[in-house]
Protein backbone atom coordinates (compact mmCIF):
# COMPACT_ATOMS: atom_id res chain seq x y z
CA UNK A 1 0.00 0.00 0.00
CA UNK A 2 2.74 2.43 1.34
CA UNK A 3 4.51 1.59 -2.17
CA UNK A 4 1.14 2.15 -4.31
CA UNK A 5 0.99 5.40 -2.82
CA UNK A 6 4.39 6.81 -3.22
CA UNK A 7 4.02 6.09 -7.17
CA UNK A 8 1.04 7.53 -7.34
CA UNK A 9 2.43 10.88 -5.49
CA UNK A 10 5.37 10.79 -8.37
CA UNK A 11 3.12 10.35 -10.65
CA UNK A 12 0.87 13.55 -9.81
CA UNK A 13 3.96 15.22 -9.02
CA UNK A 14 5.49 14.86 -12.30
CA UNK A 15 2.10 15.48 -13.88
CA UNK A 16 2.17 18.82 -11.91
CA UNK A 17 5.75 19.75 -12.92
CA UNK A 18 4.97 19.12 -16.98
CA UNK A 19 2.46 21.06 -17.05
CA UNK A 20 3.91 24.04 -15.20
CA UNK A 21 6.31 23.76 -17.86
CA UNK A 22 3.86 23.46 -20.36
CA UNK A 23 1.58 26.72 -19.31
CA UNK A 24 5.44 29.29 -18.22
CA UNK A 25 6.72 28.17 -21.69
CA UNK A 26 6.42 31.31 -23.78
CA UNK A 27 4.78 30.13 -27.28
CA UNK A 28 7.41 30.33 -30.73
CA UNK A 29 6.85 33.57 -32.57
CA UNK A 30 5.54 32.93 -35.63
CA UNK A 31 8.05 35.75 -37.38
CA UNK A 32 11.04 35.95 -37.98
CA UNK A 33 13.45 39.29 -38.41
CA UNK A 34 15.50 40.27 -41.69
CA UNK A 35 17.97 42.47 -39.91
CA UNK A 36 16.55 45.83 -41.17
CA UNK A 37 14.09 48.26 -39.97
CA UNK A 38 13.15 51.96 -41.06
CA UNK A 39 14.79 55.10 -38.39
CA UNK A 40 11.14 55.38 -38.07
CA UNK A 41 7.65 54.38 -38.13
CA UNK A 42 6.30 56.85 -40.47
CA UNK A 43 6.89 55.33 -44.00
CA UNK A 44 6.79 56.58 -47.57
CA UNK A 45 5.45 53.82 -50.26
CA UNK A 46 5.56 55.16 -53.72
CA UNK A 47 3.65 52.96 -56.56
CA UNK A 48 5.09 53.08 -60.17
CA UNK A 49 2.34 53.21 -62.53
CA UNK A 50 1.16 49.33 -63.11
CA UNK A 51 -1.99 47.49 -63.99
CA UNK A 52 -5.23 48.36 -61.96
CA UNK A 53 -5.00 44.56 -60.55
CA UNK A 54 -1.11 44.82 -59.02
CA UNK A 55 -2.03 48.72 -58.18
CA UNK A 56 -5.12 47.72 -55.93
CA UNK A 57 -3.58 44.50 -54.65
CA UNK A 58 -0.40 46.81 -53.46
CA UNK A 59 -2.97 49.52 -52.20
CA UNK A 60 -4.92 46.88 -50.00
CA UNK A 61 -1.58 45.18 -48.65
CA UNK A 62 -0.53 48.62 -47.72
CA UNK A 63 -3.05 49.38 -45.85
CA UNK A 64 -3.56 46.12 -44.05
CA UNK A 65 -0.47 46.39 -42.91
CA UNK A 66 -0.84 50.18 -42.01
CA UNK A 67 -4.15 49.59 -40.39
CA UNK A 68 -3.12 46.59 -38.24
CA UNK A 69 0.09 47.79 -36.70
CA UNK A 70 2.33 50.60 -35.05
CA UNK A 71 3.45 51.11 -38.94
CA UNK A 72 2.32 54.09 -41.24
CA UNK A 73 3.10 53.32 -44.73
CA UNK A 74 1.64 56.08 -46.56
CA UNK A 75 1.66 57.04 -50.38
CA UNK A 76 4.60 58.76 -51.77
CA UNK A 77 6.63 60.10 -54.34
CA UNK A 78 9.13 59.08 -56.64
CA UNK A 79 12.56 58.86 -53.75
CA UNK A 80 10.08 57.24 -51.21
CA UNK A 81 11.45 54.76 -48.58
CA UNK A 82 9.65 51.96 -50.86
CA UNK A 83 9.13 51.61 -54.12
CA UNK A 84 6.13 49.08 -55.53
CA UNK A 85 6.00 47.92 -58.85
CA UNK A 86 5.20 45.17 -61.33
CA UNK A 87 7.06 43.17 -63.50
CA UNK A 88 6.43 40.07 -65.87
CA UNK A 89 9.64 37.53 -65.77
CA UNK A 90 8.96 33.77 -67.09
CA UNK A 91 12.33 33.05 -66.58
CA UNK A 92 11.53 32.96 -62.89
CA UNK A 93 9.77 30.79 -60.35
CA UNK A 94 9.10 33.68 -57.87
CA UNK A 95 5.78 35.64 -57.90
CA UNK A 96 6.39 38.16 -56.23
CA UNK A 97 10.25 39.64 -54.60
CA UNK A 98 11.62 43.19 -52.34
CA UNK A 99 15.06 43.74 -52.20
CA UNK A 100 16.23 45.90 -49.41
CA UNK A 101 19.71 46.77 -48.28
CA UNK A 102 20.44 48.49 -44.83
CA UNK A 103 23.42 49.48 -42.88
CA UNK A 104 23.68 49.09 -38.87
CA UNK A 105 20.47 47.22 -39.41
CA UNK A 106 18.64 50.39 -41.10
CA UNK A 107 17.06 50.15 -43.90
CA UNK A 108 18.78 52.28 -46.98
CA UNK A 109 16.36 53.86 -49.59
CA UNK A 110 14.65 52.59 -51.37
CA UNK A 111 13.76 49.17 -50.91
CA UNK A 112 11.98 47.66 -53.91
CA UNK A 113 9.22 45.22 -54.10
CA UNK A 114 8.09 43.62 -57.21
CA UNK A 115 4.92 41.31 -58.14
CA UNK A 116 5.42 39.05 -61.10
CA UNK A 117 2.74 39.40 -63.37
CA UNK A 118 3.59 36.20 -64.97
CA UNK A 119 2.33 34.37 -62.37
CA UNK A 120 -0.18 36.82 -60.41
CA UNK A 121 -2.23 37.56 -63.69
CA UNK A 122 -3.49 34.17 -62.81
CA UNK A 123 -3.88 34.50 -59.27
CA UNK A 124 -7.22 35.89 -57.70
CA UNK A 125 -7.38 39.24 -56.11
CA UNK A 126 -6.95 38.21 -52.69
CA UNK A 127 -4.05 35.99 -53.55
CA UNK A 128 -2.39 38.64 -55.46
CA UNK A 129 -2.65 40.60 -52.43
CA UNK A 130 -1.40 38.16 -50.55
CA UNK A 131 1.65 38.36 -52.23
CA UNK A 132 2.06 42.04 -52.50
CA UNK A 133 1.41 41.69 -48.18
CA UNK A 134 4.39 38.70 -47.85
CA UNK A 135 7.00 41.45 -49.78
CA UNK A 136 5.85 44.64 -48.09
CA UNK A 137 6.13 42.41 -45.09
CA UNK A 138 10.07 41.94 -46.16
CA UNK A 139 10.45 45.73 -46.77
CA UNK A 140 9.63 46.50 -42.71
CA UNK A 141 11.52 43.72 -41.29
CA UNK A 142 10.39 40.59 -41.80
CA UNK A 143 12.07 37.50 -43.13
CA UNK A 144 10.50 34.32 -45.08
CA UNK A 145 9.43 31.78 -42.81
CA UNK A 146 8.91 28.09 -43.17
CA UNK A 147 5.40 27.40 -41.94
CA UNK A 148 1.90 28.31 -42.78
CA UNK A 149 1.59 32.42 -41.95
CA UNK A 150 1.81 35.51 -44.20
CA UNK A 151 5.43 35.68 -44.39
CA UNK A 152 5.83 31.94 -45.50
CA UNK A 153 8.39 31.80 -48.40
CA UNK A 154 6.40 30.23 -51.13
CA UNK A 155 2.61 31.16 -51.34
CA UNK A 156 1.33 27.67 -51.81
CA UNK A 157 2.79 27.11 -47.97
CA UNK A 158 0.77 30.45 -47.20
CA UNK A 159 -2.13 28.21 -47.23
CA UNK A 160 -4.78 30.83 -48.30
CA UNK A 161 -3.44 33.39 -45.51
CA UNK A 162 -3.72 36.87 -46.95
CA UNK A 163 -3.21 39.22 -44.10
CA UNK A 164 -0.56 40.35 -41.66
CA UNK A 165 -0.99 37.13 -38.48
CA UNK A 166 -1.69 38.24 -34.95
CA UNK A 167 2.23 37.03 -34.79
CA UNK A 168 3.40 39.47 -37.74
CA UNK A 169 1.77 41.66 -36.38
CA UNK A 170 3.11 41.66 -33.20
CA UNK A 171 6.72 41.79 -34.10
CA UNK A 172 6.68 44.20 -36.44
CA UNK A 173 4.69 46.49 -33.55
CA UNK A 174 7.59 45.26 -30.93
CA UNK A 175 10.52 46.05 -34.15
CA UNK A 176 8.96 49.56 -34.03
Amino acid sequence: MLKAQKSLKATVITMIATLMILFSASGANAYVYNGGKWGSANITVYMYPMSSKSASAWTAARDNWSQATDVNLYAGSPGSNITLNETYNANVTWDGIAYTSRSGGVFLSPANAYLNTRYTNGYTNIKTRGVAAHEIGHTIGLADVNYQTLMAGNTPLRGGIYYPTNDEITGINRLY
